[in-house]
C-alpha cells in the first residue's frame, strides 16, 4: 500500500489471498519444476495452454490449511494428486451435469422429480447447487403424465459441464451431492521443448530421429539390459525386433555410444546411493515434443504392457507393470501430460499359486481417447490401433478435503490480462494466488495526486484522509468490520475537536 501511495509508483495494489504449503512444486514455463517458495517475481510458470505466465506477486501469510486428497475411483488405486492449500485458495472446478428423473412419495402423495445441477450467481462468482423440480401425479394425470412433464422439463436443461471456482474453506460447506460430482482437472502439457532433439544435435545425430530414439528409450526402460543398450530374452516379438533393427540402424546404435550417452545424461539410467544402476523416466520428457512422449510410451507398452480392446476392436486400455515405484509415478505424469487418464494399483509381495515369491508390483492403467496417439505408434500388430482424431483435454479427478492446522502459505500472482491459472508439477490446474484490487488500486494511486486548499494553503488530500478497505473478495465479516473500524476512527478525530466527514460505500 505504501508503494501505491507514492506518486512515483506505477504499480497496482494487490490484495493477496493464500496458496500452497512450503515445498509444493510448480511447473515452470521451461518445463522444469521449482518449489513455490523459491519462485521470484519476473519468473514464468506454465499456463494451461503451454504458454508462459509471468509472476507479478508473491503472496505470503499464515492461516488454516486444507489437504486436497485424491479420491480413488478404482479398487487398490494409489492416490497421486494430493496437495495442501490455504483456506482461501480458489479451486478450478468442473461439475458434469447429471439429470436424474425419479419417483417418490411425500406426505401420502406421489411425485416424479427431476434432479439437476445449476450454477447460482453470488457476489464473488458462481456456486453449483442441486435443484429439484417436482411434478405431482394427481395434478399431471397420473404417473405417466407426470413422467412426460418431467421429461419435457429435463430436455430444456443445459447438459454442458459447469466450470466454476470456489475457495477451499467454502467448498467444504457445499451439498454432498455437489462435492461427490465435482472434480478438479489434470491439464495436458502443450509446451514442447524439443530437448531430446537438441541432445541428438550435440551428438551430431539427425534431430528428426528424436521420435525413434524416444521409442528405443521407452523400450529400454521396459526390457533393456541395465548396464548396456541391449535387449535380451526369448519373449521379444519379431515385429518389435524388426522395429528396433530399423530404428537402431538410423541411430547407428551398433557403431557408437552416443545414444547410450544420452540415456545416461538424460537421467533414464541413474545410480542410487549404493552405486547400483536403476531405471527412471526423466522429468524433462513431460515437456518434450508430444510426438516424443507418445513414442516413448509406445516403446514401453510394446515391451512391458498389454492392451485390452473394446467390442469394436479399438484399443480400450493399455496396462504396464513395473516393480519400480518411481517409474510408476513418472509414467503416470508423462501419460497425463498427453491428456491420457492414468491410474495406479499396487500388488503387494506374495507367493503365487506355484509357490514362487513375487515382488511388489505397480500396475499402471492408461485409458481415454488420447491413448490412441500412443498405440497407433506401436510396432506390434496386437497392440497397434488405427489412427483416429481426438481432442487433447484435461482429465478430471475427484477429491476430498481434510482441514489441517494453521501454517504458512506461499503463492504466486499472475497478471490480470491472463486467465490466472497455471500448473503444479503434478499437472493439477490451479488458480493464481492473488487478485488485483482494481478500484481500490485506482483510489490509492490517484489520491496522492489530488490537492485541496485549506486556509489558503494547497495541501494533498491524503494528509487529511484515512482509508479503510476490504474489497468484495474478502469475507463478509471482514467487510462488516470495516464499517465499525471507520466509525471508530471518525470518532477519534471528532473527539479531538476536528470536523469529520465519514463516507461508507
Amino acid at each position: 500500500i505504501s508503494q501505491s501511495l507514492s506518486k512515483y509508483s506505477n504499480s497496482d495494489t494487490i490484495i493477496y489471498v493464500g496458496c500452497f504449503e512450503k515445498g509444493t512444486e510448480v511447473l515452470m514455463a521451461d518445463g522444469t519444476d521449482k518449489v513455490i517458495e523459491d519462485i521470484t517475481i519476473g519468473e514464468q510458470v506454465m499456463g494451461k495452454d503451454g504458454q508462459p505466465r509471468e509472476v507479478v506477486g508473491l503472496p505470503r501469510g499464515k492461516m488454516t490449511m486444507y489437504q486436497v486428497c485424491h479420491k480413488a475411483t478404482e479398487q487398490n488405486e494409489i492416490a497421486l494428486m494430493d496437495y495442501v492449500c490455504s483456506g482461501n485458495h480458489k479451486f478450478v472446478l468442473v461439475t458434469p451435469q447429471n439429470v436424474k428423473i425419479t419417483e417418490h412419495m411425500l406426505r401420502g402423495k406421489m411425485y416424479t422429480s427431476v434432479n439437476y445441477f445449476v450454477a447460482n450467481d453470488f457476489e464473488n462468482g458462481q456456486v453449483v447447487k442441486l435443484r429439484t423440480k417436482t411434478f405431482q401425479h394427481d395434478i399431471h394425470g397420473g404417473a405417466d403424465g407426470a413422467k412426460v412433464e418431467a421429461q419435457k422439463f429435463a430436455s430444456t436443461i443445459d447438459l454442458s459441464p459447469i466450470s466454476w471456482e470456489i475457495e477451499a474453506s467454502k467448498y467444504v460447506e457445499l451439498d454432498v451431492n455437489v462435492r461427490n460430482a465435482t472434480t478438479q482437472l489434470i491439464n495436458p502439457v502443450f509446451y514442447e521443448s524439443g530437448k531430446l532433439a537438441s541432445r541428438l544435435q550435440t551428438k551430431n545425430i539427425d534431430q528428426t530421429s528424436a521420435d525413434k530414439l524416444a521409442y528405443v528409450m521407452g523400450s529400454w526402460v521396459g526390457a533393456g539390459s541395465m548396464d548396456q543398450p541391449t535387449f535380451a530374452g526369448n519373449q521379444l516379438d519379431e515385429e518389435f525386433v524388426s522395429r528396433l533393427t530399423e530404428y537402431g540402424s538410423g541411430l547407428d546404435l551398433t557403431k557408437n555410444n552416443s545414444v547410450w550417452d544420452i540415456i545416461n545424461e538424460s537421467g533414464l539410467r541413474t545410480l542410487n546411493a549404493n552405486g547400483e544402476a536403476t531405471k527412471t523416466i526423466p522429468k524433462e520428457l513431460v515437456s518434450d515434443s508430444i510426438s516424443v512422449r507418445e513414442h516413448f510410451i509406445a516403446g514401453l507398452v510394446d515391451t512391458q504392457g498389454n492392451v485390452k480392446r473394446a467390442s469394436t476392436g479399438a484399443v480400450e486400455t493399455a496396462s504396464i507393470s513395473t516393480v519400480y515405484e518411481r517409474i510408476s509415478n513418472d509414467l503416470v505424469k508423462l501419460a497425463r501430460s498427453l491428456g491420457i487418464k492414468a491410474s495406479v494399483s499396487q500388488q503387494e509381495e506374495h507367493v503365487d499359486a506355484k509357490g514362487v515369491d513375487q515382488q511388489q508390483t505397480y500396475n499402471i492403467k492408461l485409458t481415454g481417447s488420447a491413448l490412441n496417439g500412443v498405440v497407433r505408434l506401436s510396432a506390434l500388430s496386437k497392440n497397434r490401433d488405427e489412427p483416429v482424431s481426438f481432442e487433447r483435454l484435461p482429465v478430471p479427478f475427484h477429491f476430498t478435503l481434510l482441514e489441517k492446522a494453521e501454517d504458512n502459505y506461499y503463492g504466486v500472482t499472475l497478471p490480470d490480462a491472463t486467465d490466472k491459472q497455471y500448473l503444479l508439477s503434478s499437472l493439477a490446474l490451479v488458480h493464481n494466488c492473488g487478485e488485483r484490487g482494481n478500484e481500490m488500486a485506482e483510489v490509492l494511486m490517484e489520491f496522492p495526486e489530488l490537492f485541496t486548499e485549506i486556509n489558503g494553503r494547497k495541501e494533498p488530500i491524503m494528509i487529511r484522509t484515512t482509508l479503510v478497505a476490504n474489497t468484495s473478495n474478502m469475507p463478509v465479516a471482514a467487510r462488516e468490520a470495516s464499517i465499525y473500524t471507520g466509525i471508530t476512527l471518525a470518532e477519534y478525530f471528532r473527539d479531538q475537536g476536528k470536523d469529520v466527514s465519514m463516507i461508507a460505500d
